[in-house]
């Protein structure tokens, strides 16, 4: 079937763009912590600019926005699953279908905190690594010290409630989704029901050699 192939197209884009989209955020938090780094050494002749543990903190303004793209296009992939699974798949198609089963097993479920492990990784490191150069700073207070490792604990505390309230729930979203094209599809087959075969629009399809109706 054409739209089940176009749709199938799309899902496969959408996996491409969150491969792409992982990979930029690698690349960029690469660079910045590279960044970070060359600016917080220190020199005999040139010390460490003041409060440069905070340059540890940028890659927080990379991981969360990419995150939440990269949420974006699973809830898209989703939508595009359970529509093939309720109005497309049949007798010859049903990958989407047995994909849901499988993903319904208990020990295939253990594998969705991983996905997003490495954003908390990633937070995770680079709060530690601000810490330590907090730490490493002799020119700073101890009162100081103290507040910005608060600061440094509830930013990381906020990211992840965030990022944990706006994670997609793959099993939560896939059954209501499901739910709601089932009830498109049947209201659908209502409507055609009710229609009456005189009130319907008629027209005659050489290639078909027979009257058709829509």
């Amino acid at each position: 079937m054409k739209e089940y192939e176009l749709l199938r197209a799309e899902m496969m884009q959408y996996y491409s763009e969150i491969n792409s989209t992982q990979n930029i955020l690698y690349t960029s938090v690469a660079a910045i912590l590279a960044f970070s780094f060359n600016i917080s050494a220190e020199t005999p002749t040139s010390p460490a600019p003041p409060f440069c543990f905070l340059l540890f903190l940028l890659p927080y303004m990379v991981v969360v926005p990419l995150f939440l793209a990269c949420e974006r296009k699973h809830k898209n992939v989703c939508k595009l699953g359970t529509y093939l699974c309720v109005f497309l798949e049949g007798n010859e198609f049903k990958w989407e279908s047995r994909h849901y089963v499988c993903d319904d097993i208990p020990k295939n479920r253990k594998r969705d905190w991983k996905s997003y492990f490495m954003y908390y990784t990633i937070l995770f490191v680079c709060s530690f690594i601000s810490f330590l150069k907090l730490m490493e700073d002799s020119r700073l207070t101890w009162e100081i010290k103290v507040i910005c490792t608060l600061l440094i604990i509830a930013l990381f505390v906020f990211s992840y409630v965030f990022m944990k309230t706006n994670t997609f729930n793959y099993v939560v979203e896939r059954n209501k989704m499901i739910k709601e094209w089932k009830r498109i599809k049947e209201l659908e087959q209502s409507k055609t029901e009710n229609i009456s075969p005189a009130s319907r629009n008629w027209h005659f399809d050489s290639s078909l050699n027979r009257y058709i109706t829509y």
